[in-house]
Formats: C-alpha cells, structure tokens, sequence
C-alpha cells in the first residue's frame, strides 16, 4: 500500500513538473509573440534635430538589426556609454506605442567652421570635428589660422592642429560672446592670439583675459559706428586689464601712416 502511495506520488510530481514546464514554454512564446510582432517597429519620428537629417539618423539607428524592436531601442538608447553620431550630444527615445517610438536628438553647440575638401567642417568645444556641410550654420563663426594635416581629418575626432590650446582659447572666448549676443563674422588665429572680426573691425583680444576684454566690445562697437560709420579698423584689447585704456586704429590711419614711411 506504501508503494503505491509513493509510486502515485511520483507521478504526480511528474505531472506538476511538466505542466510547470508547459506554463513556462507558453508564456516564452507569448512573450517571443509580442516581440516580434507586437514590439516591432513600424513608426518613428524623430524630433529636434538640426543638423543631421531625418533620414541619416534612421539609417544609423538601423544599422543595429535589433533596433526593429522597440524595446529594444527603447532599453539601449536611454541609457549611458551608447556610441552617438558625430554630432550628438545626446539621445533619448520613448514609445507612444508598441510600435511607435520618437526619437528625441541633441545635438552638439559648434563653436567653429573651417574648410576641407570643398565644404566645411564644424566643430565642438573640445575641437572635435562634429558635422561635414556644405551649409554655413548661423552662429558659428569662421576660423582662419589653423595649421593642421588635412590627410589626417577624421569625423568624430579632434581636429589635428598643432598646438590643440587653441581650442580652449576659442571655447572660453565663445561662451563670452553668447553672454552678450556677438556673432563674430570670423576669428583669427596667430598662435594663441584670437582676433574677432565684427564686418570690417578686427577685436584684437590676445590669449587670455577674455572675459573684461569681451564685456567691453557691444557699447565700443556701438560708439565706433556712431563715430566712425561703417568704417573698419583694430581694436586693441590684447593688453586691457580692466583699466588701461583701449585704442582703435582706423584703416585709413594705417593706411596714412604706411604711406609716409614709404616716402
């Protein structure tokens, strides 16, 4: 009678470990169900990008297969160490729908343009070559002066000058240009030494000091153009410290002064 109660228990353990058994393969293929073809991509809308296009964000986010799923783009793209385009800041998406995402882009603040094979090349704060565009973007001034292999340009990496100082030098003098709204049409690289060009005047502000030297060029350029027109010129700011005294020199002065040495 032992026997058959233990033989009858058996089985039924065996019962409940393959109907535990089935219960987990059923909901494995629900799951893989939804997946494949609930959580499976058929929308996207990809929302505050600028620079990059629709169509050039959707082709590298399918160059990952398993981006067709949601989830799965929902799960790799809000989170940290994800591999971005070049000119990315950051991305995040969320689903409106099991099978309907957007994607939100930030993009990354250029502060400088150059030319390279026949378009521009923009780039960051840390000189890391960010976008290729034939377009000139509004905001971001030119940069002339920079000595660097053009072989050796490579997007996504820091532009190969000789002495990479001059990114930081450039960054500070932006981030205080944007305090007051000025727009250089271009800077001017000597070495270290920056030069802002405002139409015809030059702002010649040296390497360092940039915050006094800056604060001073809106109310200097105002008065000039009421003084001087539209007349260009230097504006020596490389040796201001706050109170010496800031001098311009108009073009037609220089060009006077050239003309009686060569007498």
């Amino acid at each position: 009678m032992a026997q058959k109660k233990k033989m009858s228990g058996k089985r039924k353990r065996r019962k409940q470990k393959r109907a535990a058994l089935l219960f987990l393969l059923l909901v494995f293929f629900i799951f893989a169900c939804l997946m494949l073809f609930v959580f499976r991509l058929r929308k996207i809308e990809i929302i505050k990008n600028q620079y990059s296009s629709d169509r050039e964000i959707a082709d590298w986010l399918g160059e990952d297969k398993l981006s067709s799923n949601t989830i799965y783009l929902w799960w790799k793209y809000n989170r940290d160490g994800v591999e971005l385009l070049p000119s990315m800041a950051d991305i995040s998406v969320k689903l409106r729908s099991p099978w309907e995402a957007e994607v939100n882009v930030t993009e990354k603040k250029f502060i400088g343009r150059i030319d390279w094979n026949g378009s521009l090349l923009y780039f960051d704060m840390d000189g890391i070559v960010s976008l290729q565009s034939a377009d000139i973007i509004g905001g971001v001034p030119y940069i002339e002066g920079l000595s660097f292999d053009a072989s050796k340009v490579k997007m996504g990496e820091k532009l190969p000058v000789e002495d990479d100082d001059v990114f930081q030098g450039i960054s500070k003098a932006a981030e205080e240009m944007e305090q007051y709204i000025l727009i250089p049409d271009k800077i001017s690289c000597n070495g270290g030494d920056l030069t802002l060009h405002f139409g015809g005047i030059r702002a010649q502000i040296g390497d360092s000091g940039y915050e006094e030297k800056i604060a001073q060029i809106p109310p200097i350029l105002q008065k000039m153009f009421e003084l001087y027109g539209g007349q260009g010129g230097v504006l020596h700011l490389e040796n201001y410290d706050g109170s010496s005294s800031i001098r311009f020199v108009p073009d037609t002065a220089a060009a006077d002064q050239a003309g009686q040495e060569e007498q």
